[in-house]
């Protein structure tokens, strides 16, 4: 395991540690596509649950996995371990986010809304942990303003790889599997997981986390409530959540749009996606 202490200010972190580190991105990248593009027309279309139902599955667990985040978030700040703060919830996250990537994407035949919400539900609970841990620790990872551009560059760079990646499989493979196709969706799940042991390997142990020794501070509610008064931070949220918008909204209707409606083969609709990556 890399050592817990992190690179001095003056340092510089290696090139291969931080592709070590940002390789989760290409798995992570992998499964936010199918999350965000492909599982609706596939549970809609493939599995026959009514798209309504689908929706508000979906909807119904976003909402959740809000409330979820700040609990998380919250126990991460009070987490001190000899391996690190994130290291841990990292690690522990993982297991849980493989087998909700199995489960949601094999489902069986008779497989309802209530079995979409459940599995979905377990599989943000995983990209939470997982998540929010790997951002943390690619914070802390780097103390410089230019170590940590550097950090959040690559990882940037190498989660766009695997959303191409995705999205290249048709050719990659030679029509065997095909994004958004419902027989293909079995051996997409397979590929994700088979990647994310190799890059959370590749993560908790070639990259650094210093162990703070500090003792966490406890905010109170009236705390999280006081960050939404300041005005950097509003502009920060409305910014963010205008970045998503766009993205959210169209994904969902993309296969839709361009496969059921306009008529292209679900191999091109694929490979229309990468522009846009």
């Amino acid at each position: 395991m890399a050592s817990n202490t992190a690179p001095s200010a003056a340092g510089r972190l290696s090139t291969p540690v931080i592709f070590a580190f940002a390789s989760a991105g290409i798995p992570g990248a992998m499964l936010a596509l199918i999350l965000g593009t492909y599982l609706p027309r596939f549970y809609a279309g493939h599995i026959g649950i009514s798209l309504t139902a689908v929706a508000g599955a979906v909807a119904l667990v976003r909402l959740i996995d809000l409330g979820f985040d700040l609990v998380i978030g919250g126990a991460m700040d009070r987490t001190r371990t000899r391996f690190g703060r994130y290291r841990v919830w990292y690690a522990a996250g993982m297991p849980i986010l493989i087998l909700s990537i199995y489960k949601i994407l094999n489902p069986p035949a008779d497989a309802d809304a209530g079995y979409l919400i459940l599995w979905l539900l377990v599989t943000y609970v995983g990209t939470s942990i997982t998540g929010l841990s790997h951002a943390a620790w690619a914070a802390a990872l780097a103390t410089g303003y230019n170590e940590r551009s550097r950090v959040y560059g690559w990882m940037q760079a190498v989660a766009v790889v695997g959303s191409v990646t995705l999205l290249l499989t048709p050719l990659l493979t030679h029509g065997a599997i095909k994004p958004g196709e419902g027989s293909s969706m079995q051996a997409i799940g397979y590929l994700i997981i088979g990647l994310m042991p190799f890059t959370a390997a590749a993560s908790i142990f070639f990259a650094p986390e210093k162990v703070s020794s500090e003792r966490p501070e406890h905010a109170k509610f009236k705390d999280y409530m006081q960050v939404f008064t300041q005005p950097s931070m509003v502009r920060l949220v409305i910014a963010d959540l205008f970045l998503v918008l766009g993205p959210g909204t169209t994904g969902p209707i993309y296969i839709f749009f361009f496969h059921d409606a306009k008529g292209f083969p679900i191999s091109q609709v694929s490979l229309l996606l990468i522009p846009y990556i």
